[in-house]
């Protein structure tokens, strides 16, 4: 048995384990219903985990061996599909993880500042509450409930220069469904508040996760408040909570619920063209053909996976969740699950795809409540029409 053939059975498993999470990547951006989505997270983990011992009782784990003198079409099979995976694990996934590692921050980002609200320690103990998975909350080194309230200043020269130094607060994916519980999110919002109250508001779906936690919505909701206006779209959650009655909660809170549609807002005086795109899972997509051509156009899209669409309707600014920065990051490597077409592309942060300027929020709660090396999140965003930083 040699050192090369233990790496070769190793790298033959990290090859195969990310061409299946790849698949539960993409299985998970479908609206699909939720017994297909969890028959299929079940096969990947099962294929994930007895890969090593099938391979093990058919090549042994000294790799280099493999194939036999004498090829047939079982061996040839495996011996393709070994390749595939050492492809992935030692070519693909190295030059991926360094292209995320060297990506330049996009031009319009002038400066970021973050600072960690700590419940726990704020409110004298862990506000796990009593949702399905509470016990989560507990385990070692879980950070669910250290927030990251992040500052973007955001320099986008086709601003009217009346909306110099315009904020929007940015939240997504509460999930509502008592883990965290309620006080947890009043510290939030109030934290929000206590920083300054944002000329918008853009709540980016994933509202509720339980069929017994609407009257969050509005008891919640209703601490936020906001200079000019306020806007939210529905998640793929909601798609599966009654999302009437959501939508008829959010609009209680005086926020507008866009849907798959625009309108021109008003905002210190001039024009903005504001988007809700909450496809796929709610159809058809917003019909932009009649919009204004000539404003700022500000996109509200849950999953970052309809960047396309935006950049084919010149869409300047796209706020999105969905992807929780995939909940779970390992060192150096990053996220692993995230349901996204684009798989782990577009799992949080800022990016820049011409014409279109996109932000994926982390996320301030989720189904599982589970976070390592990726808090849950709070942004707010306030744009320049000059870059400061460099004395514009």
């Amino acid at each position: 048995m040699s050192l090369l053939g233990i790496a070769l059975f190793f790298a033959a498993w990290v090859g195969h384990s990310a061409i299946w999470l790849v698949s539960l990547n993409i299985v998970y951006s479908q609206p699909l219903p939720r017994v297909i989505l969890r028959g299929w997270r079940a096969l990947v983990g099962g294929l994930v985990a007895l890969f090593p011992i099938v391979l093990w009782a058919i090549a042994g784990i000294d790799l280099p061996n493999f194939p036999p003198l004498e090829w047939t079409p079982s061996s040839a099979i495996l011996g393709i599909y070994l390749g595939l995976c050492w492809f992935c694990s030692l070519v693909i996934i190295p030059i991926a993880t360094l292209s995320r590692h060297l990506r330049m921050a996009p031009p319009q980002l002038v400066s970021i500042k973050s600072h960690i609200v700590d419940c726990v320690r704020d409110l004298h103990g862990a506000p796990a509450g009593d949702g399905k998975y509470c016990w989560m909350t507990r385990l070692p080194g879980n950070q669910v409930f250290q927030v990251e309230m992040s500052r973007l200043e955001l320099c986008l020269p086709e601003l009217p220069s009346e909306w110099d130094g315009l904020s929007i607060l940015h939240l997504s994916d509460v999930h509502f469904c008592g883990t965290p519980n309620q006080q947890y999110f009043e510290h939030i919002f109030n934290q929000c508040m206590n920083e300054g109250m944002p000329d918008l508001l853009a709540v980016t779906g994933d509202f509720v996760d339980s069929d017994r936690h609407h009257r969050w919505i509005l008891k919640l909701l209703s601490r936020l408040k906001w200079q000019e206006a306020a806007f939210a779209i529905l998640g793929n959650h909601d798609w599966l909570y009654d999302d009437r009655k959501i939508r008829r909660r959010i609009s209680r809170c005086g926020i507008d619920v866009l849907g798959n549609r625009w309108n021109v807002a008003q905002v210190r005086g001039r024009p903005m063209l504001v988007v809700g795109h909450e496809g796929p899972w709610f159809a058809p997509p917003p019909d932009l053909s009649k919009a204004p051509p000539d404003v700022f156009r500000l996109c509200l899209s849950h999953t970052p996976d309809n960047i396309r669409w935006a950049q084919r309707n010149r869409i300047h600014l796209m706020l999105s969740g969905h992807c929780h920065g995939g909940q779970i990051r390992l060192p150096l490597f990053g996220s692993l699950f995230v349901p996204s077409k684009f798989s782990r592309r577009f799992d949080q942060g800022l990016f820049f795809e011409p014409p279109t300027l996109l932000y994926v929020n982390r996320g301030l709660s989720g189904k599982e409540p589970l976070r390592y090396l990726c808090r849950p999140e709070v942004t707010r965003i306030v744009l320049r029409t000059t870059n400061m930083a460099n004395g514009g």
